[in-house]
């Protein structure tokens, strides 16, 4: 199931990040910055909107389903659905009758304050065109909080949030790539992304209907009344947590963001925020893989050997990835920038070269908390989030006045080195402990070749310095054999 939702994720982030360069070359810096600031803080209230139903509600369908024996709703024999498949269904469906529409109701409500508040804020509180843009962009939080993604990922199909994002994307970047020609359309910017996000839920909800799934939230008042006392309130507490630590994470990763556009100027926020795309596309692809291990590392909970192999295996591939992105992405932070955004987004280089390096410790990060989540540790996470959001906002109010685009990409990297080693530190004290580090000299090598080879050799392109660096740093791990094939299989480290 990982796989199909992960590849759909992918594509539909390519997808979103085309159309964010279209937006950032096509409408130029201070529009982008624009963008940028009304969009992080829009993401703050979609955490909220969500209320984390996304993998509580998923959690809970299945746990519905579970009970009744209701499993393996998709493995069908020669094609057609026998009668104990048509009884799995029709638990399925009284399932998800019970447990979705008061969620989605719930929701709902919560979304329509939010967005009240956000346009409230963006129409009174400042100014033409931030305002505008941000009062637009709330009404984003009504497709949040209609989503059903987490009703196919209960009911574990899921082919249909999978095609209905890369749907929503496609939509999106149409119009975009319509409609947004200069800095008058940057209003059209948030309306594609309405377009987008409602698509994919519109699409969802289709799907569900024709599965012949109702979601009809017309109940009288005693069934209202019972809905919430059984589904709404035990998901929404325990729901509570976790968006904590969602604020708080977004916190970190994108309060430089708006401490640049309150500082500074849109000019700025803009320049910052295009390093950080590139940034955060990276950061999200590590989150996929760090999430793609923990049903492994769970179930190995019992077997400490085990876990700490998997653990230490799953370490070695993201320090083997990150540590050459790292270094490449910072010599080369010029040349990507002018190939991706263009000319005049020079000024974003240091910024990127410096933030490149907080890919390895995040990395890092990921794996060390999926291993402290699949040792049921999610309250450790919680407190060092807490923390490290207040050492990050301390951080961007020492730096960003003195030093801005750089002192925010110095306290971001701060932060997140010190959320790290606080971590590993934990972990050891788990009996997880760090266990790589003689097998850290091979990517180390091949990194420092790497490194030597794009900045002495004149290649004539940047593209052409990833490719020749990458193909350096694929030689020298095959030649020290820090990359093997095993029965079949690639083996990091020796």
């Amino acid at each position: 199931m990982f796989a199909v939702l992960g590849l759909g994720e992918a594509v539909a982030r390519l997808i979103g990040f085309a159309g964010t360069v279209y937006v950032a070359r096509t409408l130029g810096v201070e529009s982008y910055g624009i963008i940028a600031v009304a969009a992080a803080i829009v993401l703050y209230f979609a955490q909220i909107a969500n209320y984390s139903v996304e993998m509580l509600g998923a959690r809970e369908i299945a746990k519905a389903l579970g009970e009744t024996g209701a499993d393996d709703l998709t493995s069908e024999q020669s094609g057609r659905r026998s009668a104990s498949m048509e009884a799995r269904w029709r638990v399925a469906r009284a399932a998800v009758h019970r447990i979705v529409p008061p969620l989605l109701a719930a929701r709902l409500l919560v979304a329509s304050g939010c967005i009240a508040l956000l346009v409230t804020c963006g129409m009174l509180g400042m100014g033409t065109p931030e305002g505008s843009v941000l009062a637009i962009g709330a009404f984003t939080l009504l497709a949040v909080a209609s989503s059903t993604r987490f009703t196919f990922v209960g009911l574990e199909q899921p082919i249909t949030p999978a095609v209905a994002s890369v749907t929503g994307e496609l939509l999106s970047l149409g119009i975009v790539l319509l409609f947004v020609h200069n800095a008058s359309d940057v209003r059209t910017v948030p309306i594609s992304r309405i377009v987008g996000e409602v698509g994919t839920s519109v699409l969802m909800l289709l799907v569900l209907r024709r599965m012949g799934v109702s979601l009809s939230l017309a109940r009288g008042a005693e069934a209202r009344t019972r809905a919430m006392n059984e589904v709404v309130k035990p998901v929404f507490s325990a729901a509570t947590p976790l968006v904590i630590h969602a604020m708080l994470g977004l916190a970190i990763f994108n309060s430089d963001l708006i401490f640049l556009r309150a500082m500074r100027d849109a000019r700025t926020a803009g320049m910052y925020a295009a390093a950080y795309t590139l940034i955060s596309f990276l950061l999200n692809l590590g989150v996929t893989y760090g999430s793609s291990i923990l049903p492994a590392l769970s179930r190995a909970h019992d077997d400490a050997p085990k876990q700490q192999s998997i653990y230490d295996q799953a370490m070695l591939q993201m320090l083997t990835v990150a540590i050459p992105v790292a270094v490449g992405g910072a010599l080369l932070a010029g040349g990507l920038l002018d190939l991706v955004f263009g000319s005049r987004y020079v000024d974003a280089v240091r910024p990127l070269q410096i933030l490149m390096w907080s890919i390895v410790v995040a990395w890092v990060r990921n794996v060390v908390q999926i291993g402290l989540i699949a040792r049921d540790q999610q309250a450790f996470i919680l407190r060092t989030t807490i923390w490290s959001a207040a050492v990050n906002t301390v951080f961007n109010l020492l730096l960003i006045p003195s030093f801005g685009m750089i002192g925010a990409a110095a306290a971001t990297l701060i932060t997140e080195s010190i959320r790290t080693l606080v971590a590993l530190w934990y972990a050891e004290r788990l009996e997880l402990p760090f266990g790589v580090w003689r097998q850290l000299w091979q990517p180390t090598l091949g990194a420092t070749c790497m490194g030597a080879t794009v900045w002495f050799v004149p290649f004539p392109h940047v593209v052409v310095a990833v490719a020749a660096g990458a193909a350096v740093y694929g030689i020298v791990l095959l030649a020290t054999g820090g990359i093997r094939v095993v029965n079949g299989s690639v083996r990091f480290g020796t």
